[in-house]
């Protein structure tokens, strides 16, 4: 669901037209809502500080890194009218992808029950 909602944004590319604002804050919440039903971290009712505090000790330093800069990043064109390059604009939708990939729940095949059964006596 969240991959779809990125490439949504991705095909539209409405910063081009201006539209940074827009832009940052549907890719902001395109990953709060995913970090909310992958983590159960309520982000999109907290500040980015926030979210990051509860997220640090749930993924990887240099995955925490990337999501902090995308979520600075957009606090700065939101709440500052920061003027963003394209390549920030292109990096932002990078990392929320990357993000996503990078922490998405990897279905396991499903196994005989005769060896779920046999795995269990070796525990």
């Amino acid at each position: 669901m969240a991959l779809e909602k990125l490439d949504e944004i991705k095909a539209a590319k409405i910063w081009k037209d201006g539209k940074v604002k827009e832009y940052q804050t549907e890719l902001t919440d395109v990953v709060r809502e995913y970090i909310g039903r992958r983590f159960e971290v309520h982000s999109t009712e907290k500040t980015s500080d926030e979210t990051l505090q509860a997220m640090k000790p749930l993924i990887e330093k240099d995955l925490y890194s990337r999501l902090k800069s995308m979520l600075q990043l957009a606090d700065l064109v939101k709440f500052a009218k920061w003027h963003t390059t394209p390549d920030e604009n292109e990096q932002a939708l990078t990392t929320a992808y990357d993000f996503v990939n990078e922490t998405k729940m990897v279905e396991s095949e499903e196994s005989d029950p005769s060896e779920a059964k046999e795995e269990e006596d070796l525990v």
